[in-house]
């Protein structure tokens, strides 16, 4: 039996930062390399994302207005339906991941090349 292209289970991420461009611009390389993508444009709309689609990995940008990045990650990973679900924290400043070990699987520094988040993406799904 062979399976059709609408057959094959493809990885959703979540792609969360409050500028627009940055998510239309990493959606478009995510979705161009085989990926369903959501958009999230700022923490709270992050955590509800998440809640309701399940994403296999989650970028999420760390200074947003209102619920920032870590805020965000904290709240997915004290849910327990969410807390398997693998976080990148995209960020211009990626030392402010190492007073939060437990929420990041992985860290890109922006401004990330398409290189350096496919691979930071590729590394956390299951072969």
């Amino acid at each position: 039996m062979t399976t059709s292209p609408d057959s094959v289970v493809r990885h959703t991420v979540l792609v969360v930062d409050d500028i627009d461009d940055a998510r239309e611009l990493f959606g478009y390389v995510l979705r161009w390399s085989g990926f369903q993508v959501i958009e999230a444009a700022n923490g709270s709309d992050a955590v509800r994302q998440a809640a309701a689609h399940v994403p296999s990995v989650i970028l999420m940008d760390l200074f947003m207005p209102g619920v920032d990045g870590v805020s965000a990650a904290r709240q997915i990973k004290d849910d327990p339906r969410l807390r398997h679900i693998p976080i990148i924290a995209w960020t211009a400043r990626p030392s402010v991941v190492d007073n939060h070990p437990a929420l990041f699987a992985a860290v890109v520094a922006k401004p990330g090349t398409p290189d350096a988040i496919l691979g930071a993406i590729r590394s956390l799904l299951p072969a």
